[in-house]
């Protein structure tokens, strides 16, 4: 079909190529005392070929005044390109780990002209990466100080530091200069309520990245966990704030075996055994603590006898358990049952011996006025505490 297409095309040009050799008109160009004849054949193609000369000639004559501009134009793309190129292998060189390699190309990049301000950020955190602490401020310095990019900055490298005050004044900083709170920033504000020791922010932080889904439920339980066994630390020698922070704490908490073991210790020493007996016994009924139990006779309650009965009780249900047989032990003691508790504490011992039981048998020698016997098992529970 274009081969028939094609030869049609050939038959016609043919024809009008054979009208126009036999064209009977002709044209005259007089300018005195010259005559020209011509064809009106060749006088249109030559028309033809002075339009085509002249066209080309101003394309020319265009192109040659544009030339400048086209040059300044490629050159100023040329450049662009080797800065981004430059910019974007920095920015490589610094996710891939490579700090030294990024700082050198940003600073290229910085060098020849590129203004963005993710050029110094990137320096300044692969110095940082470094130790180069003059380098880094002085890469930081450049960028504008309502910058979140340089805040954030600011924020980790104080934490890398451990200068939490430092890092919450950068925070709030962001804050004010309009900065989002997003997620990456509770974050570092998390790190930062850590270090510095306040336990109820970090629950405040831990709430809030909650909501926003930008934490695992399994590491907020431990980081909701810590904060509230902080708390009861540092209100362990107040009792009314001791009794405070452990009615506000989440009753789940209350089973934890390591929080009630601190809880336990904090109210007996303020002189509430009974308290610190049910706090335990609550905590074993959730979930057995050898460690835990342990503590029994640490505090012992008024009603001590009963309290050693039930613990008797458990020790049916586990019997080589050393931390139990240590707590039956000491619980005896003060009980005066003295055999028992030797009894006790000995089997224990045998379990797992360490620092506690030999300091509740050097007691119980003390109680019996084994002075001699005393120092002895002080002597190896020093030993032992040294080994540990």
């Amino acid at each position: 079909m274009k081969f028939l297409v094609w030869l049609l095309v050939q038959a016609a040009a043919a024809v009008a190529l054979s009208l126009a050799a036999h064209n009977p008109g002709y044209v005259l160009l007089v300018y005195a005392p010259y005559r020209i004849h011509l064809s009106l054949t060749l006088f249109a193609l030559a028309l033809i070929g002075l339009f085509v000369l002249s066209f080309l000639a101003a394309q020319l004559l265009i192109h040659a005044v544009n030339l400048p501009e086209k040059v300044r134009r490629f050159r100023t793309e040329r450049a662009e390109e080797k800065k981004r190129s430059v910019l974007f292998g920095a920015l490589a060189a610094f996710l891939e780990g490579r700090f030294s390699e990024a700082e050198q190309a940003a600073t290229q990049a910085m060098g020849l002209g590129e203004t963005s301000e993710v050029l110094p950020i990137i320096a300044a955190r692969a110095a940082h990466s470094h130790q180069e602490i003059e380098r880094r401020d002085a890469f930081l310095a450049v960028v504008d100080d309502d910058s979140a990019m340089k805040r954030v900055a600011q924020i980790q490298f104080a934490l890398d530091e451990r200068r939490p005050a430092a890092a919450l004044e950068a925070v709030q900083a962001l804050r004010k200069s309009g900065g989002k709170d997003h997620a990456g920033v509770l974050l570092l504000e998390l790190k930062a309520q850590q270090q510095i020791g306040d336990w109820e922010a970090v629950l405040d932080c831990v709430a809030r990245l909650e909501q926003r889904h930008a934490l695992e439920s399994e590491r907020a339980r431990q980081l909701r966990r810590q904060a509230w066994l902080e708390k009861l630390r540092a209100n362990s020698g107040d009792a009314a704030r001791l009794m405070v922070v452990w009615k506000a704490m989440p009753a789940e908490l209350h089973r934890d075996a390591d929080i009630a073991g601190v809880a336990a210790s904090a109210f007996g020493a303020q002189g509430n055994a009974s308290l610190s007996w049910q706090i335990i016994s609550h905590a074993l009924e959730a979930q057995w603590s050898s460690r835990l139990v342990s503590q029994l006779g640490d505090h012992p309650a008024t009603d001590a006898r009963n309290h050693l009965a039930l613990a008797e009780r458990w020790l049916e249900q586990h019997p080589r358990d050393a931390g139990l047989l240590l707590g039956l032990g000491k619980l005896c003691a003060h009980l005066q049952l003295a055999e028992k508790a030797q009894k006790y504490l000995e089997a224990s011992r045998e379990l797992a011996p360490g620092r506690a039981v030999l300091v509740a048998l050097g007691r119980l020698a003390e109680q019996r006025g084994d002075s001699g016997g005393a120092l002895g098992y002080y002597h190896q529970a020093s030993i032992s505490d040294g080994r540990g």
